[in-house]
């Protein structure tokens, strides 16, 4: 083995285990944050949707400034490390906030973290071989979301003893490790040499623009979790809601490298295509299964299914179409994108959910989602749309 690629091998385990530790700390809170803002801190669902929505998009949104400046500065280290802490110091804040507007500044801070994202995903499309890019990717997921499946299970433990609040200061110990082992293990080169660098739209691969635009409108439908959570409470107890986190995360996992390996095999396109798929009739089956536990964990892990391919495989996909040096940048402005119109889904899905029935949401998730993925397919069908 060459030391090139023990230093790639080594760079992917850190990530790795920092993204695990991470996600054990969101996911621990993650099933009580819909019953804290609406049930403890008195929000209706509105609030709830403006705060996952303002929240995922703010997440997405500084991604491209993240990756422009990445690359831009030659530097990948820093954005990581301070968005693990980002992601500390505001779970911190969730714990002490009395009141329900006092969440919103701490949820900015909490995906402001986010900025992290892609210098760390341009780094590991470069460390590993481009042949076996979705296999790195889908290792990495796979350990992101089997984080987000045991913090469930620990917060289910835990919580008879902790309550809300410290469950949340809790929380917030496993990112402070994540930021310390990025900031210990991770030695990046310094670049002394200025280069010359500016971005511009018009430079991206045509193919890549195709793939921005079908996502984006699939995005306008693919709403938060939080509403799927809300829903299965009015039938399942409350307590059940970690083990619902459990299984969505551990399908998750489990289907990340299988999706990774198969889409080097095959191709991005058909394998996220089938994410994409895949949470339209996750919504078609919320509106018309009756629900009790078995249904929902049975909905849950199709649910998981579909976010392990999609989180997997965007940003190899995006990877394949983009130059090395804009790689940061062109996964920054395609998350960015898809984020910005996930404000919107959740926004229209709550006040769908408040004016009429929740129903109503589903279904607008359902054909809105439905509606990207038919355009992503009739652009994956055209002869110029290949993953190369």
């Amino acid at each position: 083995m060459t030391k090139k690629r023990r230093k790639g091998i080594k760079e992917l385990l850190v990530f790795s285990s920092a993204s695990f530790l991470n996600d054990v700390g969101s996911d621990m809170l993650r099933p009580f944050w819909p019953i804290f803002v609406t049930s403890i801190l008195n929000a209706p669902m509105s609030f709830l949707g403006l705060l996952d929505g303002l929240g995922e998009a703010i997440a997405y949104a500084v991604r491209f400034p993240g990756g422009y400046l990445s690359d831009k500065l030659k530097r990948r280290k820093p954005f990581i490390w301070l968005g693990y802490l980002f992601a500390a110091f505001a779970r911190i804040g969730y714990a002490i906030s009395r009141f329900a507007g006092l969440l919103l500044p701490f949820k900015i801070l909490d995906r402001l973290g986010k900025i992290r994202d892609p210098p760390r995903d341009a780094l590991l499309s470069e460390i590993v071989d481009k042949r076996k890019r979705g296999r790195g990717f889908g290792f990495l997921t796979a350990a992101d979301n089997l984080g987000a499946t045991l913090g469930p299970l620990i917060a289910f433990l835990i919580f008879p003893f902790l309550g809300f609040r410290r469950l949340f200061l809790v929380a917030a110990i496993p990112s402070f490790i994540s930021a310390f082992l990025i900031f210990s293990l991770i030695r990046e080169k310094r670049q002394t040499k200025k280069v010359g660098f500016k971005f511009r739209f018009k430079e991206l691969d045509r193919r890549l623009k195709l793939l921005i635009l079908s996502s984006a409108i699939f995005a306008l439908g693919w709403f938060s979790l939080s509403f799927f959570v809300v829903f299965v409470t009015q039938k399942v107890k409350i307590g059940f809601v970690p083990l619902l986190f459990i299984t969505m995360s551990g399908f998750a996992s489990l289907a990340a490298y299988p999706a990774g390996r198969i889409s080097d095999r095959i191709g991005r396109k058909a394998v996220l295509l089938t994410g994409y798929l895949l949470f339209s009739l996750v919504c078609f089956l919320f509106i018309h299964a009756k629900l009790n536990l078995f249904s929902a964990l049975v909905l849950f892990a199709l649910y998981g299914v579909h976010y392990g391919i999609i989180t997997t495989l965007q940003s190899p996909f995006v990877a394949d179409l983009s130059k090395k040096t804009l790689r940061a940048s062109a996964i920054g402005i395609f998350q960015t994108v898809f984020g910005l119109c996930s404000l919107p889904a959740s926004l229209i899905a709550g006040f769908l959910w408040d004016a009429f029935s929740a129903r109503v949401a589903f279904y607008y998730g359902m054909f809105v989602s439905l509606l990207g993925a038919i355009l992503f397919f009739v652009l994956v069908r055209s002869k110029n749309f290949n993953n190369t």
